[in-house]
């Protein structure tokens, strides 16, 4: 699978000359590496009535098989360790999570004073009004707050869909059936720029290109639960 990604607070710079961080940032790298176009094809056929509109399901679940199953990071992740913001019973509790997170001991030399390096990930293939909540949960695991936390992260990792997979031309549509609505990389860019001041927490944004080899034809089945997508090879 091929990506972008953008620097934000020298998020990439900080990752790469740190080793342990680094290390964790290969995990993803190579999570998303792997994620070949006959695997999301065979993924989401095989889903069949299930499968939806779009290859956004498919995605989330072949990153969380590789990220917990083989890297063991933890997924939906508590960035607080004190009730209410535990529950997922409390209304509106559950948004204190992250999609997924990894502590790993300092393999830094010299070591430092901290012990261990976090990062976390939000898989983000929400409506665009979820793109400033995904954008501010790693500031939130970053920074001290009065409220115990749980996750202790020093860069946090958003996942995102480059304008090119969504349906935003249906005259020259060779998509991957996300709605038009769906908050993209080049749109979190944007966010950014205005939200500078509240995002303290170094980033690295990575937006997912169409894959070459294949687009979702939407028009073609229906099914109760609404459109379904169709393969359509190139």
């Amino acid at each position: 699978m091929e990506y972008d990604t953008f620097s934000y607070r020298h998020g990439l710079i900080i990752t790469e000359n740190n080793v342990t961080l680094n290390e964790q940032w290969l995990e993803i790298t190579e999570t998303l590496g792997g994620i070949t176009d006959e695997k999301i094809i065979s993924r989401f056929e095989s889903r069949g009535e299930n499968r939806g509109k779009g290859i956004q399901n498919t995605l989330n679940n072949l990153i969380k098989e590789k990220l917990v199953e083989h890297y063991n990071w933890d997924k939906e992740s508590k960035i607080f360790n004190e009730i209410p913001y535990t529950s997922r019973n409390k209304a509106g509790m559950k948004y204190f999570r992250l999609d997924f997170a990894k502590n790993k001991d300092c393999i830094c030399e010299p070591k430092c004073d901290r012990g261990k390096h976090g990062m976390s990930i939000e898989v983000s293939f929400n409506h665009r009004e979820a793109l400033a909540w995904n954008l501010l949960k790693p500031s939130i695991a970053s920074e001290l707050n009065h409220v115990k936390k749980a996750f202790q992260t020093d860069i946090g990792v958003l996942i995102t869909p480059k304008d090119e997979m969504l349906d935003l031309d249906r005259n020259n549509y060779q998509g991957s059936g996300l709605d038009g609505a769906i908050g993209t990389f080049e749109l979190v860019k944007k966010y950014l720029k205005v939200l500078s001041i509240q995002l303290s927490c170094p980033m690295i944004i990575i937006g997912i290109h169409q894959p070459k080899s294949f687009y979702i034809d939407t028009t073609q089945e229906t099914h109760n639960k609404g459109k379904l997508g169709t393969v359509v090879k190139l």
